[in-house]
């Protein structure tokens, strides 16, 4: 199976993309949704990540296992009777199974306008190449 289609397959994945925590009122933790797009060199992780701030966002890498969060902000403040809330609060998580074939010593994060990309560089080993054919 290819680096891109593995990485692919094994995102985490539940069926609403939430799981709440101890009370209704608590927070929850939500999945962003993730565009994944598999390029020559590269595989690019975007994350809807709106209203967090970059420098609370955690990207960590531990045995083949790439894992993002963030909190989601609250927008209102506890004294407030609130007579429906739609927007999550909590926190966004997202893992993804990263096999052989990523360089992840290079691996780069940028964040803007509420969107998180994620350069995943591949190793030389399992970039697409062209092999000449003799004759």
């Amino acid at each position: 199976m290819s680096t891109t289609n593995d990485l692919k397959t094994r995102c985490d994945d539940d069926a609403c993309g939430c799981a709440p925590t101890s009370s209704r009122r608590a927070a929850w933790t939500y999945r962003p949704h993730t565009d994944v797009i598999d390029a020559a060199d590269a595989v690019t992780l975007s994350l809807d990540l709106p209203g967090v701030d970059s420098s609370q966002i955690g990207i960590d890498y531990e045995a083949g296992m790439l894992s993002i969060q963030a909190p989601a902000p609250a927008r209102f403040s506890p004294d407030v009777k609130m007579l429906r809330q739609e927007y999550g609060v909590g926190g966004f998580h997202r893992r993804f199974a990263l096999e052989d074939g990523f360089d992840v010593d290079r691996i780069d994060a940028t964040y803007r306008d509420g969107v998180l990309t994620v350069v995943l560089p591949k190793s030389a080993g399992a970039q697409r190449r062209r092999i000449p054919v003799a004759g």
